[in-house]
């Protein structure tokens, strides 16, 4: 018995992926902004690991 989709999450997430890329595509240095941001945040997770390991 084969079982009935009623909604396509793969399909979604595919519609979201091309119009995030779309966006940055178009808008450089909105992406450069995001990028930096996540950077930062990333840094500071590693260093508040290092504190905690060091503790």
């Amino acid at each position: 018995m084969k079982k009935v989709k009623n909604h396509d999450i793969v399909a979604d997430l595919r519609k979201v992926r091309d119009s995030m890329s779309l966006k940055h595509w178009k808008n450089p240095e909105l992406f450069m902004r995001k990028l930096e941001a996540a950077a930062n945040r990333r840094r500071e997770e590693v260093a508040m690991l290092d504190r905690l390991h060091y503790l």
